[in-house]
């Protein structure tokens, strides 16, 4: 053992105090003291460090008694030895680090008890003397006397003066609030006593099988409790070390045996209760590195770490073994971690493991007993719960293996735990897409969805009577909830009395106490089955409300009216005979005078019409002789494919004519020829300008998209019979303008695009109007004068106008009224006006183009006379005079010249052959270079002109060689003409029309010739025609 205790310790104390007096000299106590005593935030912390004394030494019992002056811990643990004097008294050095169960291995520092002590001692049996020590300046044991005798160890807390009674409030306080609760995860100590003046506590730990740990605690006040907690542990071994170490976790337990969440997030312990809080509702313990001060864990730290996640599977581990022991209950859920918790990142694993668990593992509670993963638990509210069971769950709403889970509180931990789950939520939305999959209408192409519509059914059928009621009260919930609830009332859906089913539309309730109509059979009624609103009370009443609301009606003249048609004239059934059925349509036709509805009859061959009297819908049927003149007979020979219309039957003349015409045009048989409306045809002539061009505009039903057409009408009017016209005539009148426009726009902020329709097009285009003089005519060609008798304008003018009616007298009388508006304007006389209004369009063009060479000439303007005065006549008379006297006198004399003697003939032949040429049909002769006719005609009518010679370089005299021009032409010829005949005779050549262009007196003239006179001159002149390319 070394040196006698009493040298060992003497020399300990030594050595301490050398410390001391070094830590003295250089000022460290102010820093040693923050660093030891001065970091513990909780002043009763102190506690625990006794506490953590008695655990270390495996003490069963500890006992704590509070006087004025001091506070006595005593417990009955191992005896001190050196190693706890030397830890005792040490700073940061443990003694325990062999064994990782010993809760100074982590360290609580002993200096906490310096919060209320300066000089704590310790009375114990050191090897086997009874002995004390007191502790000085936190280090220095020094021995003193002791009377303490027993074989338990006593450490004595002398308090300050000036804090006594402060040390003694937080020592109770903290007895009284956790001292029975730091047993939770202690090995050793049992029982735990305090007393306090004549008052007294005590806390009791007892361990029962299967791993729980019971509480029991009585305070000073005398009032006692009982905590019970499930306690799981599991090893975990320090890498560093290869050391066993525990981590564990407590669950609260209620009086039944229940586990439940603690009320609050609880703190992690570290054998007792550290500062960190972990965000759960379930204690946890482990060996976790702490801060210097023991609040906090060290954060980033592996070993923590490692510890969290042996928490995190420890617990999910436990979870199967808590189902298999029946204590897996809807309790749980609210203790077990959830999304909505303010859970620390550095426990966020523990939340995970579970998650991952309960997805792997049957570990939900369900309805039916038993457990399901979160992937095959669903969730949903009670009513549907009841209802459909897992059966129905399975069949009608096709989840077949998915279970329903245990309802939780709405709001609550176990809700929150289920929606952390992802668990699917299955609530009156998914009933109701269930509901409309089974019963609807619309027909299915997948097997699969084929056999759920059949399994749906077949659950369905098979329900009670009181399930049935629930059924339609868990639809009506469903329907409400829809943002836009599809309308229900054509699904088989509603029970009858015989057993089938059938939809609101069609069934109705029977009368309560009058009989039903012996006309029809029950059989034929869709009678609602009389338990269903019988039943329950007031569950049944809400039943029938609901039903009512779906579209069932009481057993009317609807109902019956409806029976006789599903069952006469509906489906394979033999159809009445003759009298029955005109039975049936004075009963039908009572029934429209009554009420004015025709919806019974839509889509029903209830009309009976054509040669064999077959049964027709009544759109296939038309009025004609003996019922109406119609004249619809004349489309309606089967001559034009797609007009297949029949004759009304002749039996119904037995019928009051007036109401059945009435009643049948109503169903819509035909009694004229129909206008349609459609939206506007790929076909439509004008499509593209209508519907093409929008850009980006948005197509919504907003918008307008309308053309109107009579079928086969292009088919009809090229029949040319004037019956047909009529027909279409009176279509048109009816349909009005409205029918004679086709309107398209994308939507409400467009303003829509306006053609001519369908049918309005081929009414403009086609002769189909008859006229007075027996033809048929187009609209545009005619006025109403002309319009044969029954046909009038008056009423009609829109329509008519639309297509065109009178077009082209209209267009006469605006041109008419125009032109005369333009004479009028530059000063034309009507008479002038109406004659050039008579004149063909070229000789229209001639007489603008001779007006504006007129006008450009300034012809119709009068020529300023040039004027002439002198300032002084007589003088200027007197000089002219004396200028007279000495003018020369005229002298001759004979010259000889050479004077062309042989084109005097050859000249008088050429002006008879010009003349012949250039008069035109007016007797006016034309002037080849100007082309108006000769200004003046000579005494003897003849017209003057100059024949001038054309090509000066023939050697031959030709009457053909010349040209007849007026004055003004020919002096321009002779004496203003550049061209040479050798580019004369090339333009002949040349010229493709009888004319060619020459430049005379510095402008262009157009030189025209008959197209005799240019060949004639071609030929004797010896040129050949050459075509230009």
């Amino acid at each position: 053992m070394g040196a006698p205790f009493h040298d060992w310790l003497n020399n300990l104390c030594a050595r301490r105090q050398r410390w001391v007096s070094a830590s003295h000299e250089n000022n460290f106590d102010r820093g040693i003291w923050n660093a030891t005593v001065d970091k513990y935030a909780d002043p009763s912390h102190f506690i625990f460090e006794l506490l953590q004394n008695a655990e270390d030494a495996e003490a069963s019992w500890v006992r704590f008694r509070l006087e004025p002056t001091r506070i006595v811990f005593e417990h009955d643990g191992r005896p001190f030895d050196r190693d706890d004097i030397e830890g005792i008294t040490g700073i940061g050095n443990t003694t325990k680090l062999d064994d990782g169960h010993k809760i100074g291995c982590f360290g609580i520092g002993f200096k906490s008890v310096y919060v209320v002590t300066e000089r704590p001692e310790v009375h114990s049996l050191i090897e086997d003397e009874s002995l004390a020590f007191a502790i000085e300046n936190l280090v220095v044991p020094k021995l003193i006397e002791t009377t303490h005798r027993e074989a338990t160890t006593q450490i004595i807390l002398p308090l300050r003066a000036d804090r006594a009674e402060l040390a003694l409030t937080h020592a109770r306080e903290g007895l009284a609030k956790s001292g029975a609760r730091a047993l939770l995860f202690l090995r050793h100590i049992k029982r735990l006593e305090w007393t306090d003046g004549e008052s007294k506590g005590e806390a009791e730990v007892s361990d029962g099988p299967g791993s729980i740990r019971s509480i029991s605690s009585l305070l000073p006040d005398g009032s006692g409790r009982l905590d019970r907690y499930y306690v799981l542990a599991r090893a975990v071994e320090y890498s560093e070390d290869r050391k066993q170490y525990e981590v564990k976790a407590a669950f609260r337990l209620n009086g039944a045996g229940d586990l439940i969440a603690e009320d609050a997030p609880t703190k992690l312990m570290v054998f007792f209760e550290t500062e960190e809080l972990t965000g759960l509702h379930f204690t946890i313990h482990g060996p976790f590195q702490l801060t210097d001060n023991r609040g906090n864990i060290k954060r980033d730290d592996p070993w923590n770490a490692e510890l969290i996640e042996a928490v995190a599977g420890m617990v999910a581990d436990a979870l199967p073994d808590l189902r298999d022991r029946g204590m897996l209950k809807r309790s749980v859920l609210d203790l077990l971690p959830n999304a909505s918790d303010e859970l620390p990142a550095a426990f966020a694993p523990i939340l995970a493991k579970i998650v991952t668990k309960f997805a792997e593992e049957e570990l939900i509670p369900v309805q039916s007993g038993g457990f399901a993963t979160s992937v095959g638990g669903i969730r949903g509210p009670a009513d549907l719960r009841d209802l459909l069971g897992e059966t129905g769950l399975g069949e009608f709403c096709d989840k077949p293996g998915r279970r329903w889970i245990i309802a939780a509180l709405k709001n609550g931990r176990a809700d929150a735990f289920i929606n952390t789950l992802k668990i699917e939520d299955f609530g009156l939305t998914d009933f109701f897409s269930s509901f409309r999959h089974v019963f609807g209408v619309q027909g299915l192409f997948i097997e699969r969805d084929k056999q759920w519509r059949q399994r749906g059914l077949i659950w369905f059928d098979a329900l009670t009577d009181e399930q049935l009621q629930h059924f339609y009260l868990a639809l009506e919930a469903a329907q409400k909830v829809q943002r836009s609830a599809p309308s229900i009332s054509d699904m088989k859906f509603v029970k009858l009395e015989d057993g089938r089913r059938h939809s609101p539309r069609h069934a109705v309730l029977a009368p309560v106490e009058s009989e039903l109509d012996s006309e029809t059979d029950q059989g034929e009624l869709f009678l609602v089955k009389r338990s269903l609103i019988r039943v329950g009370r007031g569950r049944g009443k809400d039943v029938e409300q609901f039903l009512r609301r779906m579209g069932v009606r009481d057993l009317d003249e609807r109902a019956y009216l409806n029976a006789i048609i599903r069952t006469k004239y509906k489906g394979e059934a033999q159809r009445p005979n003759r009298e029955q059925h005109l039975q049936h349509m004075r009963r039908f036709l009572r029934w429209w005078k009554e009420t004015e509805d025709v919806g019974p009859f839509a889509g029903v061959k209830f009309v009976r019409a054509g040669a064999e009297a077959a049964y027709h819908c009544a759109g296939e049927v038309y009025l004609g002789s003996p019922f109406l003149e119609s004249g619809l007979s004349r489309i309606y020979d089967g001559s034009i494919e797609g007009r297949g219309l029949e004759a009304l039957w002749e039996g119904y003349k037995i019928l009051p004519r007036k109401d059945l015409l009435a009643f049948l045009e109503r169903c819509g048989v035909e009694d004229s020829l129909t206008v349609v409306s459609s939206m506007i045809p790929y076909a439509h002539p004008r499509w593209s300008e209508l519907k093409s061009g929008w850009g980006s505009a948005r197509h919504t039903g907003t918008g307008v998209d309308v053309d109107y057409r009579i079928d086969q009408l292009a088919e009809l009017l090229e029949r040319r019979d004037p019956a047909i016209s009529k027909l279409v005539w009176d279509a048109a009148r009816h349909a009005g303008a409205a029918a004679m426009v086709a309107r398209f726009s994308p939507n409400q902020q467009y303003e829509a695009r306006r053609r001519l329709s369908s049918m309005a097009t081929i009414l403009r285009d086609m002769a189909w109007i008859p006229t007075k003089d027996g033809s048929l005519r187009r609209p545009s060609e005619i006025t109403a004068v002309d319009l044969a008798k029954g046909y009038a304008i008056g009423g009609n003018e829109d329509w008519l106008r639309s297509i065109g009616f009178g077009e082209q007298d209209r267009q006469r009388g605006e041109k008419a009224k125009a032109r005369q508006q333009a004479g009028e304007l530059i000063g034309l006389s009507a008479e002038l006006v109406e004659q050039l209004g008579g004149l063909s369009p070229g000789a229209l063009a001639a007489l603008s183009a001779e007006m504006v060479r007129s006008i450009n000439s300034r012809a119709y303007e009068p020529v300023e006379f040039p004027q002439r005065e002198t300032g002084n006549p007589g003088r200027r008379a007197e000089r002219l005079a004396a200028r007279a006297l000495t003018s020369p006198q005229k002298t001759y004399e004979a010259r000889e010249r050479s004077v062309r003697t042989s084109n005097s003939e050859t000249r008088t032949l050429a002006r008879t052959y010009l003349e012949d040429h250039y008069t035109n049909s007016l007797s006016e002769m034309v002037c080849q270079g100007c082309h108006n006719k000769m200004p003046f005609n000579r005494p003897d009518g003849s017209p003057y002109f100059e024949a001038v010679e054309c090509l000066d370089s023939l050697e031959q005299e030709h009457a053909e060689n010349h040209l007849a021009l007026c004055p003004v032409c020919a002096a321009k010829w002779r004496h203003a003409n550049a061209i040479t005949d050798s580019e004369l005779r090339t333009k002949l050549a040349e010229a493709s029309t009888p004319e060619i262009v020459v430049e005379l007196a510095g402008a262009e003239t157009q030189l025209r010739f008959t197209q005799v006179h240019l060949d004639d001159l071609r030929t004797v002149a010896a040129i050949r025609y050459s075509r230009v390319a």
